[in-house]
């Protein structure tokens, strides 16, 4: 698993979380806010993904079974 450095923290902020972790029972790096980072990474995610899906075209499931046939009959993908 990655790690994650911020610097330059406002000390009332970073007090603020840690409080809160302490609350919830959890060490700083067991937080809510690592939660909430991994929650935003797959929002972006999800976004990016959205996105490529808006920029095709739609295929078809016959489209794609011609679409190997016809590289299976012209041994494309072959080395």
């Amino acid at each position: 698993m990655g790690q994650m450095l911020v610097r330059k923290i406002d000390d009332v902020v970073l007090q603020g979380i840690r409080s809160k972790a302490k609350a919830d029972g959890n060490r700083l790096n067991r937080s809510r806010e690592r939660r909430l980072l991994r929650r935003s990474s797959r929002t972006e995610l999800i976004r990016q993904m959205d996105a490529i899906r808006a920029s095709s075209k739609p295929v078809s499931g016959q489209q794609i079974i011609d679409e190997i046939r016809w590289d299976r009959d012209h041994n494309l993908g072959k080395r």
